[in-house]
């Protein structure tokens, strides 16, 4: 677990609000990935072993670029693609960059296209909502940070 900071509690909050209104795929629809991505990275074709950690459901389109939790949203990756090479960029752009056999590359776009489009699209809710109350929640933390550091003087 990472050290316990304010900015650690602020992630934490964000994430529980959005938690509310996007909430991570159930077990069972986790299960549904591995099984339609036949245990492989969606990316670059890497099998992988149900319950290893190896396998990461990843976003296509990640929380910082607007990405939604929604199964349409997720695929199957490796620990490489999802963790280290991937991140936060544009999925499209990183696939042509892990498949520079056209074929390979338009099986594997065609498979996650059919994925989307048979899952999507993903429930819409309010954004801004969201923000705004966690900007209101991160000021109360910040907030409380300052009167603690007041009262160690």
């Amino acid at each position: 677990m990472p050290d316990s900071t304010p900015g650690y509690a602020k992630n934490i909050v964000g994430r529980a609000l959005r938690a509310k209104v996007d909430p991570e795929p159930k077990p069972r629809e986790k299960k549904q990935i591995w099984e339609f991505f036949h245990s492989e990275c969606a990316f670059c074709g890497t099998v992988l072993i149900p319950g290893s950690g190896a396998g990461h459901i990843d976003h296509l389109v990640a929380h910082s670029r607007g990405g939604s939790n929604h199964i349409s949203n997720r695929v199957l990756a490796c620990r490489t693609c999802d963790s280290v090479e991937k991140l936060d960029s544009d999925w499209q752009k990183f696939l042509v960059k892990k498949n520079p056999d056209k074929k390979q590359l338009a099986r594997r776009r065609n498979r996650i296209e059919q994925w989307t489009s048979m899952n999507g699209p993903a429930p819409s809710f309010d954004s801004d909502l969201i923000l705004r109350e966690k900007s209101r929640l991160d000021s109360a933390i910040d907030a409380a940070v300052d009167r603690i550091n007041r009262s160690k003087e």
